[in-house]
């Protein structure tokens, strides 16, 4: 999930969401699509936001996301559960401009230190600041127009940078 943080920096919004699984795509959208978004309701996410440290959890067992992560994701993760789960800041000139939040399915390994590192750097490279401003500047730019509707070429394209990382 890549979620853009507002002007405030109180709430998420707009998201993109992509997964592996086309199944856990769509129930994840429906999620998001009714989750509060304000900062708060987020708290693993919302952290990372205010504090620009990535959070990183493992050894996940069954029922321990339950109401953590964002209370409308709970269906999503009993669903289809999570080893591993981290919120890396987007750290841009102006200050944290978005959360990108990335998991691993039942049985898979915790992130190294390495993998995180590469995702700092992916979040950092996108979060900058357009000449105008706007937080998340250079997402959109990089992942092309319409970059953060559901199902569009930004989701596409995030799935490809996060599979490229070892």
């Amino acid at each position: 999930i890549v979620a853009l943080a507002s002007e405030d920096r109180r709430s998420f919004g707009p998201f993109a969401v992509e997964s592996r699984s086309e199944s856990m795509t769509e129930l994840m959208r429906g999620a998001v699509a009714r989750a509060d978004p304000a900062r708060a309701a987020w708290p693993l996410a919302g952290r990372a936001m205010t504090s620009g440290e990535p959070v990183v959890i493992d050894r996940i067992r069954p029922g321990e996301l339950e109401g953590v992560v964002n209370p409308a994701m709970d269906e999503c993760l009993g669903r289809f559960g999570m080893s591993a789960m981290a919120f890396v800041a987007m750290r841009g000139a102006r200050g944290n401009t978005g959360v990108i939040g990335i998991g691993r399915g039942p049985g898979r390994p915790a992130y190294t230190s390495g993998e995180i590192e590469a995702v700092q750097r992916i979040a950092d490279a996108v979060a900058d600041d357009t000449p105008g401003g706007a937080p998340g500047g250079r997402l959109p730019l990089l992942l092309g127009e319409g970059a953060m509707l559901p199902g569009g070429r930004a989701e596409r394209r995030f799935a490809t940078l996060v599979e490229r990382l070892p």
